[in-house]
């Protein structure tokens, strides 16, 4: 089982797919930084 923060609700696939692998994950692409603007 993997550690998540306390905000993941448990079971809930989306938010514990987005805390996976993009929540703190760093962005080198500037088009893709840009889409966080």
């Amino acid at each position: 089982m993997k550690k998540r923060c306390q905000w993941v609700p448990k079971g809930d696939t989306l938010y514990e797919k987005y805390h996976d692998e993009e929540w703190g994950v760093r962005i080198y692409d500037d088009r893709r930084l840009f889409e966080f603007l």
